[in-house]
């Protein structure tokens, strides 16, 4: 995933690897293997536990909760490295657990149970935990548990909702 900033603080995440535009109206022509998802999006760290602990998962709105589950992690990135937040060095989601270059099995291993690290500092920091808030909520295990992207978007526009939302809470490891 590639994150740039254009004028006025406004921020373009896109995947320039290897975009790919899916039809929704065509899901029961895809097959729904690990594999073969795994080729049309070809970055194991990004891959959603659904894809690891379900048979067919296929439905309307499927591709797009995995897609909220992987932009959470793109998120945690961009937390990982705010000067704010302590600016760590880059690293990928799960790359502690299973290193840069994981084999499918790798994943299959963690992501059902495991979450990167939000780190104390983060959660201290009176922005960048909201932030941390909205990508547990975002990075569920349960598709059906997890934000919509159009909540995420209505909550990052209403300051005065996020703020109600995450109000003095702190990590919650239950995914």
């Amino acid at each position: 995933a590639v994150v740039s900033t254009q004028s006025g603080h406004y921020g373009r995440v896109g995947n320039l690897h290897n975009a790919t535009k899916l039809q929704y109206s065509n899901f029961d022509k895809l097959s729904t293997s690990v594999e073969s998802i795994s080729k049309l999006m070809p970055t194991n760290h990004y891959l959603a536990p659904e894809l690891f602990t379900r048979g067919r998962f296929l439905f309307d709105n499927s591709y797009r909760q995995m897609d909220v589950y992987s932009a959470s992690l793109v998120v945690w990135q961009i937390i990982n490295r705010c000067i704010d937040g302590g600016a760590l060095p880059f690293s990928l989601p799960y790359e502690q657990y299973v290193g840069s270059h994981p084999t499918l099995g790798d994943m299959s291993e963690i992501v059902p149970d495991t979450r990167p690290t939000l780190h104390a500092v983060w959660l201290q920091h009176p922005e960048l935990k909201k932030l941390c808030w909205l990508v547990q909520l975002a990075w569920k295990a349960v598709p059906s548990q997890r934000l919509t992207a159009h909540c995420i978007h209505r909550l990052l526009r209403d300051p005065v909702a996020l703020d109600a939302l995450c109000g003095g809470r702190t990590q919650d490891t239950s995914f």
